[in-house]
C-alpha cells in the first residue's frame, strides 16, 4: 500500500480504521482465551473463576489498616503524611530546602 499518495484526511481515516481493527482483534483474542480456559476448567472439574484465580496466582494479603500520620505540614496542621508511599510535594520541598524531616514529625 502506497501511503504517500493519501491525503491527511485519508491517513486519519486509515489510522482510525486500523485502531478499530486492533481493538476488534483484541476483543476476539480475549474471548477465545476465555473460552479455552473455560473448556480446560470444565475438563479439570473446576469453575472458571477458580481457573482464572490460578492464572492470577495466589493473592497475598495486604495490610489494609490505615497508618497513623507521622509528619505534619509546617503551616497547615490539617495536612499530614504517614511516611509511606511517595512523599507529598510540601514534604519534598521542605527537605530539598535543607530542612530536616524530623522538624515535621508528629510527636
Amino acid at each position: 500500500m502506497d501511503l504517500t499518495s493519501l491525503t491527511i484526511d485519508e491517513l486519519e481515516q486509515l489510522k482510525k480504521d486500523i485502531e478499530h481493527e486492533f481493538e476488534r482483534r483484541r476483543r476476539e483474542a480475549r474471548a477465545q482465551f476465555k473460552a479455552r480456559v473455560a473448556q480446560l476448567a470444565k475438563e479439570m472439574g473446576i469453575s472458571l473463576d477458580e481457573a482464572l484465580g490460578l492464572l492470577k496466582g495466589e493473592k497475598r494479603e495486604r495490610d489494609s489498616s490505615k497508618k497513623p500520620p507521622k509528619y505534619r505540614h509546617p503551616t497547615n496542621p490539617d495536612i499530614t503524611w504517614n511516611g509511606h508511599g511517595r512523599a507529598p510535594k510540601w514534604f519534598k520541598e521542605w527537605t530539598d530546602s535543607g530542612r530536616s524531616s524530623e522538624e515535621l514529625e508528629i510527636k
